[in-house]
This record gives structure tokens, sequence and C-alpha cells, in this order.
């Protein structure tokens, strides 16, 4: 009984590492966050992202502002993106229909430890009969203890009479 113990409990640490393993290996690189990050954002109905493992791709102190309203930024924390993801699955009744953030045009500068990506996505509803709402991030990053975090998150969206400039992505 007891070796059948160890054999399991060796099974299930072997997991848990090969499950942290595969994770990190989305931190390696700049790119691979970011696209993982918008990878996280789409979800199908009933199927609501991983929210720990969202989490884990911001520092803890990271500044996230989102563009909430003409003029107004929502300024939130990891922490806090999350509730407004929750708020909105809620509001908007997300988890019955899934949600689509593709990104269209992504633009990269990066030094040693640090990058900035400026991406033009367009986010929709599946099922939803209205054209997908484009949008733009500005996303910063920095590399510590041997992967990549996301530091900040800026959002803005066009208005109604402006659109999001090609020369951005030049």
């Amino acid at each position: 009984m007891r070796r059948l113990f160890l054999v399991v409990l060796g099974l299930l640490i072997s997991l848990s590492v090969n499950a942290q393993n595969n994770n990190q290996s989305e931190l390696q690189t700049h790119e691979a966050l970011v696209k993982e990050l918008y990878k996280m954002c789409s979800f199908e109905k009933e199927k609501l992202p991983d929210w720990d493992k969202m989490k884990n791709l911001f520092l803890p102190n990271s500044v996230i502002l989102l563009k909430s309203g003409l003029n107004k930024f929502d300024n939130v924390d990891r922490e806090g993106f999350i509730k407004l993801w929750l708020r909105d699955i809620e509001k908007y009744k997300l988890d019955k229909t899934g949600f689509s953030e593709k990104m269209k045009n992504m633009k990269c500068s990066a030094f040693g430890d640090i990058a900035t990506y400026i991406i033009q996505y367009e986010a929709s509803i599946p099922g939803v009969q209205m054209p997908p709402q484009p949008g733009l991030d500005m996303i910063s990053l920095i590399k510590l203890d041997g992967r990549w975090w996301i530091a900040s998150i800026v959002n803005d969206v066009p208005g109604r009479n402006s659109s999001i400039p090609e020369s951005l992505f030049k």
C-alpha cells in the first residue's frame, strides 16, 4: 500500500512540474507572453479563462488602464483586471456566448529586459449581429527572474469619427 502511495505521489508531482514547465514556456519570450494574453482573453461559451493562469501573466503591482467611456479609464491592477472581466461576463452574459479578441496588427520595440507592444485588435461576441469592436493596446513588459511579465497595459478604442492610424505599425 505504501509503495502504491509513493508511486501515485510521484506521478502527481511529475504532472504538477510538467504543467508548471508548460506554463513557463509561454513566459520565456515577450512575444509569447503577449500572444498568450490574447489567447486567454478569447473563450468559447461555457469555457471561461483560467483566472489564476491569467493573473500569472502580470506583475502583482501592474497598472492597467482600460477605456470605459468618453474621456474615462478604469485604473486597476491585475486583481482589478480580473474583477472587470467577471463583471463584463455577468453583465453581457459572455459565459453563454463566448468572447473573441484577435490581434490584427502588432509592433514591438524591445531592448534588454524591457519590451513595448502596440497592438491593434478586434473584439467580438460570437453570434451577435454587430461588427467587431476595434481597439488599441499598449503593453509594457519586463523580464525578471528568468521570465517575462506584463508591467502595464493602456487601452483605447476609436470613437465614432476616428480610426486607429496604420502609421503606428510602420
